[in-house]
């Protein structure tokens, strides 16, 4: 049995061509859609990149903010803490001239009633004195010694002939001597003075030369 070839009619190349242009157009189609679904991926992408990038550079606006106000800060506290410090010093050093100058004052009267007490005891005449009285006062300028001596309060008694002092000496006169101009003659009351500081300054006359 043998079967005849058909030959292709018009109608069906027709037919043939336009399943081939609507294959073709939906080829097309379907790229279209394709492309337009990448594109919108991509817009999205980009989108929440850029929106990613704003929000990081927001991020590192508030973090140089924050470092901005971190060094302000800290400079505010070293200044704090400087001038903490010096006020530390400066109510120290008024508390230690308070004490300074407390401890000057009962220093300058005790030396006051001790000059008294010496001069009574080189003045008075032993064998006329009772002799209580005598030894009391002699016991009283003992203590006072050994308290300057406690208090480190030191006597300024210039030798005749030393070289005037005026930070520690007062010249209450000027004499014609054999001695060198402007050296020591005479020491009329001894001088005082604590840990090196002056207390009261030794009354001297001192040699004007011959």
């Amino acid at each position: 049995m043998t079967f005849e070839k058909k030959m292709p009619t018009i109608g069906d190349i027709n037919k043939n061509q336009d399943n081939q242009n609507n294959f073709e157009q939906s080829e097309e189609v379907n790229n279209k859609d394709e492309f337009d679904e990448n594109s919108k991926i991509k817009n999205e992408e980009d989108a929440e990149e850029n929106e990613q990038s704003l929000e990081n550079n927001k991020y590192i606006e508030q973090i140089k903010e924050l470092q901005q106000k971190n060094s302000e800060l800290e400079k505010k506290l070293l200044y704090l803490a400087a001038e903490y410090k010096n006020s530390e010093k400066r109510s120290k050093m008024e508390i230690e001239n308070a004490n300074k100058f407390a401890i000057s004052k009962f220093a300058i009267d005790a030396i006051n009633i001790y000059d008294v007490l010496l001069t009574a005891l080189q003045n008075v005449d032993a064998e006329k004195t009772d002799k209580i009285l005598f030894e009391g006062v002699k016991m009283t300028v003992s203590e006072f010694d050994k308290m300057f001596e406690r208090a480190q309060i030191s006597k300024i008694n210039p030798d005749v002939g030393s070289i005037f002092d005026h930070n520690k000496h007062e010249a209450i006169s000027r004499v014609s001597s054999d001695i060198n101009i402007g050296s020591i003659v005479k020491v009329i009351r001894p001088g005082y003075e604590i840990n090196g500081r002056l207390l009261r300054p030794a009354y001297v006359i001192v040699s004007g030369g011959k």
